[in-house]
């Protein structure tokens, strides 16, 4: 609260009343007198009613304030309270703030690298975009390029057709020249019209028609011809004898048409027949309306000669042969020779000597081994020179137990890996002459029901060397007496006689010593 300026200058007067005199300086009130209450007495009491004035009211004012300020103090209380509320939230705000900052620092760090990226993109944009420009400048030139050669190539285009429509021209006219040039020979008869050959229609020719070419390949005259299927594309040759205008039937031997194949040998040429070679069907028989045999002749000309010999000839029945001292050689691998099933490949035949030799297995042509060999199937082998140093055994070889199972020396001398046997020969049930035949095997087994009488072998000399064995049983009477035919049989100067009981079995061994003497030796009672 503030005095008003009335109470203040009544209280500056009540304060100078005492003060002493007053001077014209100190006196700015206008008291009278020389001052004090006693001159200025009414001025006096009115300055103190209005000072009391004045504290009354400072002094309701200041109970006035007081209350206020009571209440000011709760508010304040309160609003302290509401403060430290306040603060606390501001606190929690505070602390949500700073994570809003952390947070937008982060969005803002992100924004910027977002920002660099974007950048970094745009700039990219820019250089790729400058790029394409770049690409695009460089298309538009190569269009006018290409326009250009287009217009360039164009041009070429009519340059060649003009020159084109001139080569016509100018084969026209060498057209013409050669009609000319032709029709002129022709009048001076410096040619033969009917040696050339026309193409639409056959020609008849007399003499050689020559063919000549400047190129080594790929051929020198070239043959084609387009036909349905079944139709024969063949280059065609015929022959007879007589003339073109009477021709007669070819005979046996006559050439009908071949392939000839010549050289130059650096002084002329050669024609086939008289150097090089032929390749020649040739008449077999006399030909008829009824008989045109023939045969396919292969010749060629052996190194340091000048003519060609027949080296291989397929016959009229399709036999294969092979011209004297020729051979047929493998270059590698095997040459298989088959027959269908039901037929046969048959080696050799057709000598008239008394001892040809159909089929040889040559032998080997190493220094010391003449070794040569046939195979039968994958298990067996005959094979010549066993060991391969040149004695020339013969051994039957087996792949299954891989060794020889029987060897013949040159002197004859056979052996055998294995036991050699013959199944049993089963006479049966006998009586009367017998005739044992040597040829079936090495034992005879027989039952006696009677007498019987033993016959001198039959081609005993065949024989010679042999053993063979006679088991004799009685049946069931016994008492079957043998006789046996002499001298052939051969009992040291005795005689055999059998068992006599019934069902025994005498063993008789035999051993054929010469062509009319057979020892016998016999065990008897089994």
């Amino acid at each position: 609260m503030s005095l008003s300026q009335l109470v203040l200058d009544a209280i500056d007067r009540l304060k100078q009343y005492n003060l002493g005199i007053y001077n014209a300086v100190s006196n700015r009130f206008g008291l009278s007198g020389v001052g004090g209450m006693a001159n200025n007495w009414s001025r006096h009491s009115k300055d103190i009613a209005t000072a009391c004035e004045a504290v009354g009211s400072l002094t309701e004012a200041s109970a006035a304030s007081q209350s206020n300020a009571a209440a000011s103090a709760a508010a304040a209380a309160g609003s302290a309270q509401s403060a430290q509320q306040n603060a606390l939230a501001t606190a929690a705000d505070r602390q949500a703030t700073g994570q809003d900052r952390q947070s937008t620092a982060a969005d803002r760090q992100t924004v910027a690298t977002d920002k660099a990226a974007a950048h970094a993109d745009r700039l990219a944009a820019d250089a790729d975009a400058a790029a394409t420009a770049a690409d695009r400048s460089a298309v538009a030139t190569d269009k006018a390029a290409a326009h250009a050669d287009r217009l360039a190539a164009d041009a070429d285009a009519a340059a060649t057709a003009a020159d084109r429509s001139a080569v016509a021209t100018d084969k026209a006219a060498v057209h013409a020249d050669r009609l000319a040039a032709d029709a002129a020979a022709a009048a001076a008869q410096t040619w033969d019209p009917t040696n050339y050959l026309r193409k639409d229609a056959p020609v008849d020719v007399t003499g050689q028609v020559k063919v000549r070419g400047g190129y080594e390949w790929p051929y020198q005259a070239f043959f084609s011809s387009a036909a349905a299927a079944g139709v024969r594309g063949h280059y065609l040759t015929s022959r007879s004898r007589g003339t073109s205008a009477a021709p007669v039937a070819v005979q046996n031997n006559d050439s009908l048409g071949g392939l000839a194949v010549g050289g130059y040998d650096g002084n002329g040429w050669t024609y086939g027949w008289n150097g090089g070679g032929e390749l020649t069907l040739v008449a077999s028989q006399a030909w008829t309306s009824t008989t045109k045999g023939s045969r396919w002749e292969f010749s060629t000309t052996q190194n340091g000669t000048v003519n060609p010999v027949v080296r291989l000839t397929i016959t009229d029945s399709g036999l294969v042969a092979i011209g004297a001292g020729g051979k047929l050689t493998i270059a590698s691998g095997d040459l298989p020779v088959q027959a269908p099933d039901g037929n046969t490949v048959v080696l050799g035949g057709g000598q008239t000597a008394q001892y040809p030799f159909q089929v040889q297995v040559a032998e080997s042509a190493h220094t010391t081994s003449r070794r040569s060999t046939l195979s039968l199937g994958s298990v067996w082998q005959w094979i010549s020179d066993i060991a391969g140093s040149g004695t020339r055994d013969l051994g039957l070889w087996s792949n299954a137990l891989g060794a020889v199972v029987l060897k013949v020396l040159t002197t004859g001398v056979t052996t055998f890996l294995r036991a050699v046997l013959s199944p049993p020969v089963n006479l049966g049930n006998v009586s009367g002459a017998i005739n044992l035949d040597l040829s079936l095997g090495n034992t005879f087994n027989m039952t006696l029901v009677g007498t019987v009488n033993f016959a001198t072998p039959a081609n005993l000399a065949n024989y010679v060397g042999m053993y063979f064995t006679l088991n004799m049983a009685q049946d069931g009477n016994g008492n079957r007496a043998a006789g046996w035919a002499s001298p052939a049989f051969n009992f040291a100067g005795s005689t055999l006689t059998l068992s006599t009981g019934a069902n025994k079995i005498d063993r008789v061994t035999c051993f054929v010593y010469s062509a009319t003497s057979i020892h016998v030796i016999s065990k008897k009672g089994y």
